[in-house]
């Protein structure tokens, strides 16, 4: 028992101290308000692509911290909307034959702690993936935000979380 108990701690301690990982000792819950849409310009981004993210977020909370996911007075909370979703053309630069195009997303996050107010921020996050401008947007739309809808996560976790 003594053995196993040693086993535990060294494993919450290898987590929390070469992860990187820093949540505040008080904080036990979080919530995560469904992402919502904020969008002005042409593209319609996919009408699952808020609650797919927002579920994405809270499977990255849920998985890589030891908070419990909670409705009810959560001590960390996450507020959000998109912000851009948009589809932009990339010329070639000079000496350069091929062109592509463009899926940029843009989120805005606020992060609230109740437990100190000045850990609390807002900030937008933004990532984009090139596609072949001889491919359709739609064809080629959920492999490019799986790849985007990834990287905004690692983000938003890393600022909450890593203090970076």
């Amino acid at each position: 028992m003594l053995i196993g108990l040693c086993f535990l701690f060294a494993k919450c301690f290898f987590f929390y101290t070469f992860s990187g990982i820093s949540i505040p000792a008080e904080a036990e819950t979080f919530y995560i308000q469904t992402f919502n849409e904020n969008l002005k310009g042409l593209y319609t981004p996919p009408p699952t692509l808020f609650q797919d993210f927002t579920d994405a977020l809270i499977d990255k909370v849920k998985n890589e911290s030891s908070l419990v996911q909670t409705n009810d007075d959560p001590d960390i909370e996450f507020k959000g909307s998109f912000s851009r979703y948009n589809v932009s053309f990339v010329a070639p630069k000079g000496g350069e034959e091929v062109s592509f195009n463009r899926l940029e997303v843009s989120v805005s996050v606020e992060y609230l702690y109740k437990n100190d107010e000045e850990q609390n921020w807002t900030q937008t996050f933004s990532f984009f993936s090139d596609f072949d401008v001889s491919d359709n947007l739609i064809d080629v739309q959920e492999s490019l935000l799986d790849e985007i809808v990834e990287q905004l996560i690692e983000d938003i976790f890393n600022k909450a979380f890593t203090n970076w």
